[in-house]
C-alpha cells in the first residue's frame, strides 16, 4: 500500500531527501529533513527578522526589542532608550506621584534653584512658586 501524501521534499536544494516527516522552518515557513532544519543548515534568509518584533512607538525611532519594553503610566511599547516617560513624552494615566516621587520632585526642584554663585537659595515664597506650578502642570496634564 502506497501513501503518496505522506511527507515531503527537503527544500534544500542539495538535498531533496523525501522524508516522512518533514520539518518547517518556524522564520521562512519552507520544509526541511532534520539534517537541514536549523537556520545555518539552510542559509535562512529570514533567520533573525522574527526574533525583534517590538517596535518603539516614539514617532522617529525605528528601534526594535527582543522584549517588550512597557511604559507603566501609558502602557505603550517603547525601546531601551525611550522606556522612561520623559524620554517618549508620555501622556499617561495620571496617576498621582507617589510620597517618595512628590519628595524626590521636591528635593529636584530646590536643587534647580540653588545657585552655584555667592547668591544663594531663593526666598521661600519663589520656591513654593515654582512647587505650585508643578502640581498645576500635573493637574493639567491628567484632564
Amino acid at each position: 500500500m502506497e501513501l503518496p501524501d505522506l511527507g515531503g521534499p527537503c527544500s534544500e536544494p542539495a538535498c531533496r531527501r523525501w522524508d516522512f516527516l518533514p520539518l518547517k522552518c518556524d522564520a521562512c515557513g519552507e520544509v526541511f529533513c532534520k539534517d537541514h532544519i536549523r537556520y545555518d543548515d539552510h542559509k535562512c534568509r529570514s533567520a533573525y527578522k522574527k526574533i525583534f518584533t517590538n517596535k518603539c512607538l516614539k514617532p522617529g525611532c525605528k528601534r526594535k526589542e527582543l522584549i517588550k519594553v512597557v511604559c507603566e503610566e501609558c502602557n505603550g511599547n517603547f525601546c531601551i532608550k525611550h522606556r522612561h516617560p520623559l524620554d517618549h513624552d508620555c501622556k499617561g494615566s495620571c496617576r498621582p506621584i507617589s510620597k517618595a516621587g512628590y519628595a524626590a520632585l521636591m528635593r529636584a526642584s530646590e536643587t534647580a534653584f540653588k545657585s552655584t554663585g555667592a547668591i544663594g537659595m531663593p526666598s521661600n515664597g519663589r520656591l513654593q512658586h515654582y512647587r505650585n506650578k508643578l502640581k498645576d502642570e500635573k493637574s493639567q496634564r491628567c484632564r
